[in-house]
């Protein structure tokens, strides 16, 4: 992230600070998409030791 400093005392933050914030936001969906299919591979993998259990 870059800011400059503006006139006034005020500070402008550069583009690169949204494309910061677009890089954050996907990597959160990725982890949100990783920890969901790793859930339902837990919840496969449970299901599986009930069904060898029986």
């Amino acid at each position: 992230m870059v800011e400059v400093p503006l006139s006034g005392g005020r500070w402008w933050c550069t583009v690169e600070n949204e494309q910061s914030h677009e890089e954050r936001e996907m990597r959160a969906e990725m982890r949100a998409e990783r920890e969901m299919r790793a859930e339902s591979e837990r919840e496969r993998d449970e299901g599986r030791e009930r069904e060898e259990r029986s």
